[in-house]
């Protein structure tokens, strides 16, 4: 029997899907990802001004604009949500992923930008885990060591409920990508790889985790033991974690702490309790459009349970609005009991 395959999907018609992907379609998007990688100078753009606060690593210029938005939106909950859900690039970056690219663009400011990570994380409750069109994280990105390994921004993550076993679009977590390139065996990298590994198991990272193909980090064990064998090691608990010693490279970078206190800033004060739970709907292919599922907002102690919303995706811009944006404030009104407002 002559079976036909089909051919692979293009890259708007696995944009717009949310399965993760496996063969010719895996190939699809690693391809596109490769080459279009984000530059500063072209995608850092908004229509909101952000782009100027992220160039300049300018907490300050962040707290002014949110502060603009949340008199536009009439909720600070909404525009950390505005934020939470704008796009950088043909990459679809979110913010935190943004801010670690412009990490190692900019060394100079690498403090500047994890307090502003911190600040947006920590203070603003920015969601840590939205991901870019490849369905990776910030937390991903920074421990995956393609091409980043950075334990000061990996914690802040961490810190702010960033899932370290998250699967991206090819079924692969954070500890796919560590064994990805083997390194040859005493190197730099293969010490790199192996402090990524440990980190990425101490906080509780599953390396057994398989991919869409259904490969786990152990199917490249043949290689690994002759290629990578302190990797290995650490992947069979043989080898003292690299993270414990001295001199390790990991150990000597210190986690950047914020400098200014944001504690007294009414602005931060009210998300608290009234920043909503979002949820992600489902896409179809060649759709450009989604609806959000109803989802529930906490205004004060009050919950209330909100229709589901129409999210414009704008694709083809240097920004956009994911799917999944919760209801403006009007939606919000039209939900709650007759004469209390949001």
């Amino acid at each position: 029997m002559l079976t036909v395959c089909s051919p692979p999907r293009t890259i708007d018609q696995i944009a717009t899907s949310a399965d993760t992907l496996t063969g010719q379609d895996s190939q699809v998007l690693s391809s596109y990802v490769d080459a279009n990688p984000f530059s500063a100078a072209k995608h850092l753009d908004d229509p909101h001004g952000y782009s100027v606060a992220l160039r300049n690593a300018d907490a300050t210029h962040f707290h002014n604009i949110l502060k603009q938005r949340r008199e536009v939106l009439g909720q600070f909950h909404m525009a950390v949500s505005e934020l939470y859900c704008l796009r950088w690039g043909p990459l679809e970056l979110p913010i935190f992923t943004t801010i670690l690219n412009l990490l190692y663009a900019y060394p100079g400011a690498r403090k500047e930008y994890l307090d502003l990570t911190q600040y947006l994380a920590g203070d603003c409750k920015v969601p840590v885990d939205a991901v870019d069109l490849a369905g990776a994280s910030a937390l991903h990105h920074a421990i995956s060591t393609k091409p980043y390994f950075d334990v000061a921004f990996a914690t802040i993550m961490l810190d702010n409920r960033a899932k370290i076993n998250r699967q991206d679009r090819h079924g692969r977590t954070a500890a796919h990508y560590i064994v990805g390139v083997t390194p040859m065996a005493g190197s730099a990298a293969d010490l790199r790889a192996s402090e990524a590994m440990a980190f990425f198991i101490s906080k509780g990272g599953n390396p057994a985790i398989p991919d869409g193909s259904g490969n786990t980090v152990m199917s490249r064990g043949t290689l690994l033991r002759k290629q990578a064998p302190k990797l290995l090691g650490v992947l069979l608990g043989k080898e003292p974690s690299p993270l414990a010693s001295p001199t390790s490279p990991v150990s000597q970078r210190p986690l950047s702490m914020r400098t200014t206190s944001y504690e007294n800033n009414p602005m931060t004060r009210v998300i608290s309790s009234s920043r909503p739970a979002y949820t992600r709907a489902p896409k179809s292919h060649g759709s450009t459009t989604s609806t959000a599922s109803a989802g529930s907002v906490k205004v004060g102690k009050l919950e209330v349970v909100l229709p589901g919303v129409t999210c414009p995706c704008q694709r083809r811009g240097m920004w956009r609005v994911c799917c999944g944006v919760p209801p403006d404030l009007e939606a919000m009104n039209k939900a709650l009991p007759l004469g209390q407002k949001a």
